[in-house]
């Protein structure tokens, strides 16, 4: 009984010290100078282009996919090239694996685009069954797109698209329109 009593004892010590330190034991964060930096240009966005609800700034969706006449995939395509305003910080592509069968290739792209602004983008793309476009959607605000189409061969070729970006084309709600 007395190796239990010493074996309790020491937890409850061990327990209350926790807990008691347990505020110390947090990380204290630092700001540097791009945290200063990129704090005050997401300042200057909101102020400039304003905030959607639960803070999530301002952006443009674009889907860059393949479609035949009846709206199936029929092609594959990659992102070679994407020059934006803000370089690497002007958009997010989300990360999908569309299986598309064909390696470094995929089926369909979504993209965030958050900056004002011309895009350069080169995409290499191909059909796998003809007929067979490439379309670039761009998608500005509630139920609005703007959509560009390609006609692709059955070999690998580089297609340019070039949309701009404008300010009021961000969307700034993500809640349905009513």
């Amino acid at each position: 009984m007395s190796v239990l009593d010493l074996l309790t004892g020491a937890l409850g010590a061990f327990c209350f010290l926790t807990l008691a330190l347990f505020p110390s034991y947090f990380k204290t964060h630092v700001p540097s100078a791009s945290d200063d930096q990129l704090e005050k240009e997401q300042e200057r966005l909101a102020r400039q282009f304003g905030k959607t609800k639960l803070g999530i700034p301002p952006f443009s969706v674009a889907q860059i996919y393949t479609m035949n006449d009846s709206g199936q995939y029929c092609g594959v395509l990659k992102i070679d090239d994407l020059k934006a305003p803000r370089g690497n910080k002007s958009f997010r592509q989300l990360p999908f694996a569309a299986g598309s069968g064909a390696e470094g290739y995929e089926s369909y792209a979504f993209l965030f685009l958050f900056d004002p602004g011309l895009y350069h983008m080169t995409i290499t793309a191909y059909e796998t069954s003809p007929p067979c476009r490439l379309a670039f959607t761009q998608f500005i605000s509630q139920g609005q797109q703007l959509s560009t189409n390609a006609d692709l061969t059955n070999a690998p070729v580089p297609y340019a698209f070039n949309p701009e970006v404008k300010p009021e084309q961000l969307i700034t709600s993500i809640l349905p329109h009513r």
